[in-house]
């Protein structure tokens, strides 16, 4: 496996995981917005790419247990590495639904690095395949309980707007968020009618902000 992509900002009060969708590598241009986005608001980023692809294959293996225990070694190396940060897991759609895997696996395990997870931040999950909306790959979502931040774009054909919100219903952290960027598809290419107002990374970077800011404030 290639080395990861580190890029730290400060003391490493946050760290998040990138992992890339399933024909990206971990330098892809889309993958390093992304990194620069959470860097632009402190939060210092570990890129990082399956097995599958350093391989030369294009597609994921089968079984997404694979790719759930390479997102697992990565998370316990950025834990021993950045030894006090706090941990966010994330990426774009398919590292993204990885990551809520792996969420779901430590939030319910007797496991210490638990602790230290603060939320999933996932950039266009894939909630379905494309035009079969469904939600036949989310049975961990009972388990999802680290807050989750959804950023999906409108004209995302692996996320439907129902199925979003029929996903959204299924977690039950109060702190969740879904933020739908209007005239945007799976890899952020926004129509330019929308770009005049609003690009579709400065909104995501607003969405994640805030999405931060509500785990900042103390519980009632």
């Amino acid at each position: 496996m290639n080395d990861p992509i580190i890029q730290t900002t400060g003391l490493v009060r946050d760290l998040i995981l990138l992992a890339p969708g399933s024909n990206m590598d971990l330098d892809h241009p889309h993958l390093a917005r992304l990194a620069a986005l959470c860097e632009a608001l402190g939060i210092s980023t570990w890129r990082f790419q399956f097995h599958y692809r350093d391989k030369g294959q294009p597609f994921p293996p089968r079984d997404i247990n694979v790719t759930i225990q390479e997102y697992e070694l990565q998370l316990r190396g950025a834990a021993k590495q950045f030894s006090t940060a706090r941990l966010h897991l994330g990426g774009h759609s398919y590292g993204a639904r990885v990551a809520t895997h792996v969420a779901a696996k430590l939030v319910t395990a007797s496991d210490g690095l638990k602790a230290r997870l603060r939320s999933v931040i996932a950039f266009s999950l894939p909630v379905h395949p494309t035009k079969t909306p469904h939600l036949k790959r989310w049975d961990h979502a009972n388990d999802l309980a680290l807050p989750v931040c959804l950023v999906s774009g409108d004209r995302d054909t692996l996320a439907e707007p129902a199925q979003l919100d029929a996903l959204m219903a299924q977690l039950q952290n109060p702190l969740n968020t879904l933020t739908v960027l209007p005239g945007t598809d799976h890899g952020f290419g926004q129509l330019a009618k929308y770009r005049q107002d609003a690009e579709a990374y400065a909104m995501a970077a607003k969405a994640v902000s805030r999405f931060l800011k509500t785990l900042e404030q103390p519980s009632k």
